[in-house]
């Protein structure tokens, strides 16, 4: 999760120098060009970037699950983004364990659940103080099984553990607030691919979103 956050960091580097560097004409407004053709990336492309926090909260196999993380990218005029995210499983889920595992033990299972990749996203139309999004997080994570002993949580005993994909539509409502900072509210759905644990029946699940994003939006 670490190197996610780094890569993050240094996306937004990135946005930000290219914005301070030079800013080409708004997408939306004049091109460059004489026969007045628009390109997303082009000698009228704008360049910008953001970063923030973001909380997600829902289900995770049928159980309320509260994800926070953050994200951020490079943003090309003022609509679409292509960025990184990183989050991590802010509370407890517990299992029982297995009839057969039961025997001279009071143990419980906590779920742990870190994940992290690209995250790219589209508003429409920006200009608007309040306009519509939709995006879509994809990457890799992993999944752990840990052993609770007298109401502890003890992390290093693992019982289990799987890595697994994870793909994420999302859509929903974005408002610019001010020309530094929008606050977006979505709701979407989690598919995760390829982790197997005992116990656990899916770690697929819907949430609704609530993101805050800080830099340059023009």
């Amino acid at each position: 999760m670490k190197d996610a956050l780094f890569s993050l960091l240094l996306i937004l580097i990135t946005g930000i120098s290219l914005k301070a560097y030079g800013q080409a004409e708004d997408f939306e407004g004049r091109s460059r060009n004489s026969g007045g053709t628009e390109y997303l990336f082009g000698p009228n492309t704008s360049w910008g970037g953001w970063g923030g926090p973001f909380v997600e909260i829902g289900s995770t196999d049928n159980q309320f699950s509260v994800f926070t993380g953050g994200g951020g990218g490079v943003l090309f005029n003022r609509s679409l983004f292509i960025g990184g995210f990183g989050q991590d499983l802010s509370n407890d889920i517990e299992y029982e364990l297995p009839v057969g595992e039961r025997v001279n033990t009071d143990a419980r299972l906590n779920l742990d659940m870190g994940m992290g990749g690209m995250w790219v996203g589209y508003s429409f139309p920006a200009r608007k103080a309040v306009h519509l999004t939709a995006m879509t997080k994809f990457g890799w994570g992993d999944a752990t099984l840990y052993y609770v002993r007298n109401n502890r949580n003890d992390n290093s005993d693992v019982y289990a553990q799987d890595d697994f994909f994870m793909i994420a539509p999302q859509g929903g409502l974005e408002a610019n607030l001010a020309p530094w900072f929008r606050i977006s509210l979505e709701g979407g759905y989690r598919f995760i691919s390829g982790a197997n644990l005992p116990v656990v029946e899916t770690l697929d699940g819907a949430y609704g979103t609530m993101t805050l994003r800080f830099g340059w939006f023009q």
